[in-house]
């Protein structure tokens, strides 16, 4: 069984971030969870230029279903 979570980082586009992290039997979420702290600068850092990124390809993907990309 896995389990699943997301965490949101903030920056200036319109398009949220989410980092999300899958658990399973050979990955422990909850040492994961625990390390998000101490990685969240870099993350906050890095969030602007993967969104970036993630509208300029998106932009050949845009579905007729709203704001929404396919990635």
């Amino acid at each position: 069984m896995s389990e699943v979570c997301q965490f949101h980082f903030t920056c200036q586009s319109a398009l949220p971030l989410f980092l999300t992290v899958v658990g399973s039997s050979e990955c422990n979420i909850g040492a994961i969870i625990a390390l998000e702290p101490s990685i969240r600068p870099l993350l906050n850092r890095l969030a602007p230029e993967a969104s970036s990124r993630i509208q300029n390809e998106a932009m050949l993907n845009r579905t007729t279903n709203g704001p929404y990309f396919r990635v």
